[in-house]
């Protein structure tokens, strides 16, 4: 998979930023390369502009088909809930391409207008559109031009083999590249810099480097927010009518600030030894998203903090699941409940890590919590941790 993302990259690293070579030169703010399908001088093109255009009808014809699906009762989800809310985003979404669709031809029937009366004015020709004119009308289509995330999925499969070296490596090239190359929106931009900003943070805690994790973990988390008001600011202007897709993403953005102030909250327990911080860290991420794996971390801090009832009133409130038993067992150990703790752990390194490197990786972490030091000497607790050959 290395290999064959490394050689498409070599053809395309504009496209898959972080494979194939980081050696992408920067642009001048007015210099466009005419081959570079990320420049905004695609819209200066009328067979590029109109395949941009042809990708916004397919999607649409797209959600037309999932909609006719949604209402077909062999195929649609048995659950009406669901069915009705998928329903309303899809038809949000395709409002939101025939307005775009309808504001890009409003503007450019007055921009021709405008045009013409000034050349009649003028008594000169009429002049084209310029490029920033075009960018104004057709920004909405920068969208199809999102470059793939093909080199996040790539590292983060490498950190869970325990591979994080060459994770971090991955990450740092793909930053490189967005750093110095403006690709898709700056939306995507910015958000796609985060998410390999807040896996780089993880393969620093991995390699022992805790100080530059944080580093990377808060550099994440600031773009986070930025990106956070910027929607919370758009939905604010649109009101009542303010498009499902973009609280969409605004809870995506939520959701994703979370993971980065939680993760800031392990390093900070786990590798820096600084509950406070790391108390405080959960607080802000808990603010954001109270689903059911932070309700375990939650409990796991109330056990932490010897809020020993009020930690298995949490326990008590959740269904386990594959996804929360590392935390469960990390709680159930806080409380001095042994056999339970093991029983969780036990079911996590069988069910969540299946392949050696990845069980390599966990058995690592598990022996250097701190949350599990009261399993220590436990025989049932060594074999389970025992290194493997």
């Amino acid at each position: 998979a290395l290999a064959l993302a490394e050689a498409l990259g070599r053809v395309a690293p504009l496209e898959l930023p972080g494979l194939g070579t980081d050696k992408v030169l920067a642009r001048a703010p007015g210099d466009v390369a005419q081959d570079d399908p990320s420049s905004d001088d695609v819209f200066s093109d009328p067979e590029r502009l109109a395949l941009l255009q042809a990708l916004r009808a397919a999607q649409k014809s797209m959600l037309q088909r999932r909609l006719f699906l949604l209402h077909d009762e062999v195929l649609a989800p048995r659950d009406s809930d669901a069915r009705a809310n998928e329903t309303s985003l899809l038809v949000q979404i395709y409002q939101d391409l025939v307005r775009s669709e309808g504001e890009e031809h409003t503007a450019l029937e007055a921009l021709k207008k405008a045009r013409k009366e000034a050349a009649e004015v003028a008594r000169q020709p009429e002049r084209a559109p310029s490029r920033a004119e075009l960018h104004t009308i057709y920004a909405q289509l920068l969208e199809y031009l999102m470059p793939s995330m093909h080199a996040h999925t790539l590292a983060g499969e490498l950190r869970a083999e325990g591979r994080s070296g060459e994770a971090l490596a991955l990450c740092e090239r793909a930053l490189a590249v967005l750093r110095r190359a403006p690709l898709g929106s700056q939306y995507w931009s910015e958000l796609a810099s985060a998410r390999f900003e807040l896996l780089r943070g993880s393969t620093l805690m991995d390699e022992g480097n805790p100080r530059e994790a944080e580093r990377s973990y808060q550099e994440a988390e600031r773009r986070l927010t930025a990106i956070q008001a910027s929607l919370e600011q758009r939905l604010a202007q649109d009101g009542p009518d303010a498009t499902g897709q973009n609280e969409g993403a605004l809870r995506g953005v939520r959701d994703l600030r979370g993971d980065a102030l939680l993760s800031l909250a392990v390093n900070a327990n786990v590798r820096l030894g600084d509950p406070a911080r790391a108390l405080e860290y959960f607080e802000r991420a808990y603010e954001l998203n109270q689903s059911a794996f932070m309700r375990v971390l939650r409990a796991c801090y109330c056990a932490r903090s010897k809020k020993y009832e009020e930690a298995r009133a949490v326990l008590h409130s959740v269904v386990p699941a594959p996804s929360l038993y590392y935390n469960i067992a990390c709680t159930h150990a806080l409380l001095g409940e042994k056999d339970l703790a093991l029983d969780f752990l036990e079911r996590d390194l069988a069910e969540n890590h299946p392949t050696p490197g990845a069980r390599r990786q966990k058995l690592e972490w598990t022996r250097k919590d701190p949350d599990l030091v009261g399993l220590h000497g436990e025989p049932r607790y060594e074999r389970l941790v025992a290194v493997e050959r």
